[in-house]
């Protein structure tokens, strides 16, 4: 059987096609709504942040992920409000690691999400990426600018470096702050398009930059 995922987000649009369980092919489409057109049996789909229409050449029948068809219970009032890139993650990272883990998403957002032993979503945060911090000192001050992202893991000795340096503390010991309230221990998932460069701060994680897309191809699988 073969599932196109897809997952819409805040700033990029990724496709995958799966075989099986086995990945064939991806894309990535940074200005639009332009996916491959791959043959498929059926469409799995998570839209967070869209603007605009599906694309039009997406295989039929199309499954949006749900939260609550998931068989997680999830740590939110309103499970419905958590995005579902969040859940299709959790999903992916619940099915292929098991439970108990740290998911830590770097994208235009940085989200972080608890699965405890049990296999219940525990809760999690929400943080700007590297980019929007960068885009908020920019614009809301007058003497601090900043261009182009890279980590920097030490003290800063321009105005440019000291921005670097503080946001590599801020998420990364954001990260380190969740992980410290947390016992046991729990497995470290890091995903996401920014997520490579941090892997060197977080030897113990496990980089899967496709999870989001996997936790589709799953609940796509589940549903036929």
């Amino acid at each position: 059987m073969r599932i196109l995922a897809l997952d819409r987000g805040n700033s990029s649009l990724k496709a995958a096609l799966f075989e099986d369980g086995r990945l064939l092919a991806w894309s990535l489409d940074r200005k639009g709504n332009r996916i491959p057109h791959w043959e498929a049996d059926l469409s799995v789909v998570s839209w967070v942040g869209a603007r605009g229409p599906l694309p039009e050449n997406l295989p039929l029948p199309i499954f949006p992920i749900q939260a609550e068809k998931t068989g997680i219970p999830l740590g939110y009032g309103d499970p419905g409000s958590l995005g579902s890139d969040r859940v299709a993650a959790l999903y992916g990272a619940l099915r292929i690691y098991g439970p108990g883990c740290l998911v830590v998403d770097f994208g235009t957002a940085v989200t972080v999400d608890s699965l405890s032993f049990d296999g219940v979503h525990r809760g999690g945060g929400i943080f700007p990426g590297p980019d929007l911090i960068l885009k908020s000192l920019n614009t809301g001050t007058s003497g601090v600018r900043a261009e182009g992202w890279s980590l920097l893991p030490r003290l800063g000795t321009t105005t440019r470096e000291c921005v670097l340096s503080a946001i590599t503390y801020a998420l990364s010991g954001m990260v380190r702050g969740y992980l410290g309230e947390l016992a046991p221990l729990p497995k470290l998932i890091l995903t996401g398009g920014g997520c490579r460069e941090w892997l060197p701060l977080f030897p113990e994680g496990v980089y899967d930059p496709f999870l989001v897309l996997k936790g589709l191809e799953l609940y796509g699988r589940e549903r036929l």
